[in-house]
């Protein structure tokens, strides 16, 4: 449930009618317009002093919840100072973590074009605000990312989802109203809550989105991981298997040439020339003594390559 802690509206005084800011001021005295420091300043010195009394809210639950729960240990009795001491740290640890809190702080910007140089100053003012309390609030609150979200915008995309295109504030106030538990009644001021509590759910929505979306690429970085390394393991294994597969390719082309009926049929060609001429069958002895040498020599070489790959 938003908290609205004040409103700052220092145009209010500029944008006074003359005659009316001239009998203000000589009844009440000239005042000095407050520079963007102090407007800055007084903004944040109520954000801190709400951030104060929110923490010592959350305090005061818990020195409840610790009362609550020694006087059950009380309650009960004959009970170890050990277990209860233990039960105590446990649940303090136990409410310090789930007693938190986040906060949402929106700064309404000018809705309208400026129609003059007055107004075209004071939205710079706004923006020059803007930024200063920006800063402030990141170092107040620690916050990593400022959203800027459009109230409109948020209200458009919220009657989408319900069935509500053209979704005005008075239909937020009264949907928050139906849904929200204990919602302010109608006025001007419940209408800046409305939006006030659109803002801050649209905020968390983004937050969880974003969360969500780092969780979906760090899946997909792993699963793309994994499947780099499994391509790399099966061309590993091919690498591997591709000379043994060719060793044995080339034992099959041999033993198919050794068993060719051509060579049968030169052997005995040879053996016939070799009977009638003693000469030419001592040269083919030799050449096929020097064959048989090389196919050994072979045989050896590929052996050894086949234990060097086995290795």
């Amino acid at each position: 449930m938003p908290l609205r802690f004040g409103l700052f509206d220092w145009t209010a005084a500029a944008a006074a009618a003359p005659a009316a800011a001239a009998a203000a001021a000589a009844a009440e005295g000239k005042r000095k317009t407050p520079s963007l420091t102090e407007k800055t300043q007084q903004v944040m010195q109520a954000l801190t002093q709400l951030k104060g009394q929110q923490q010592l809210l959350l305090q005061q639950q818990q020195q409840l919840q610790q009362q609550q729960q020694e006087q059950e240990h009380q309650d009960r009795g004959g009970l170890d100072i050990n277990h209860t001491s233990s039960s105590s740290s446990s649940s303090n640890s136990s409410s310090s973590s789930s007693s938190r809190c986040q906060w949402v702080v929106g700064i309404q910007a000018a809705l309208r074009l400026p129609r003059s140089v007055s107004d075209l100053q004071q939205q710079q003012q706004q923006q020059q605000l803007h930024g200063c309390l920006c800063v402030s609030l990141e170092t107040l609150f620690g916050v990593s990312e400022v959203q800027q979200i459009q109230p409109q915008t948020a209200r458009q995309i919220l009657g989408r989802l319900v069935g509500m295109p053209s979704m005005s504030r008075q239909d937020l106030l009264q949907l928050l109203q139906q849904q929200v538990y204990n919602f302010p009644s109608i006025s001007s001021i419940d209408l800046l809550m409305a939006d006030a509590w659109l803002i801050a759910a649209t905020a968390k929505r983004n937050v969880e989105t974003k969360e969500l979306m780092e969780k979906i690429l760090m899946l997909q970085q792993q699963q793309q991981d994994d499947q780099q390394q499994q391509q790399q393991q099966q061309q590993h294994l091919q690498q591997q298997q591709q000379p043994k597969q060719q060793l044995q390719q080339l034992q099959q082309i041999l033993q198919r040439v050794s068993q060719a009926p051509v060579l049968a049929n030169l052997r005995e060609a040879a053996a016939a020339a070799a009977a009638k001429n003693p000469k030419a069958g001592m040269q083919q002895q030799q050449q096929q003594q020097q064959q048989q040498q090389q196919q050994q020599q072979q045989q050896q070489q590929q052996q050894q390559q086949q234990v060097g790959y086995a290795v």
